[in-house]
């Protein structure tokens, strides 16, 4: 199974609909660790941890940013 990381809706897409949803779960909003359907492609530095340090580079990703991504 390939991970693509980031894409965490699976939806085949890296994009802010994925960084919307971390950041709602990190801030506690009903509903949205469901939404998480892959959790090792939220973990973006690959750590083995989800932090709000993956939805920081989740968010950077999603809009097109590569200087220091990670």
């Amino acid at each position: 199974v390939q991970i693509v990381r980031g894409d965490i809706n699976k939806d085949g897409a890296v994009d802010t609909r994925d960084a919307d949803i971390l950041a709602r779960y990190f801030a506690g909003w009903a509903g949205y660790e469901e939404k998480i359907l892959d959790k090792a492609a939220a973990d973006m530095n690959g750590d083995g941890a989800l932090t709000r340090k993956d939805g920081m580079i989740l968010a950077r990703k999603a809009v097109g940013w590569t200087q220091n991504i990670d």
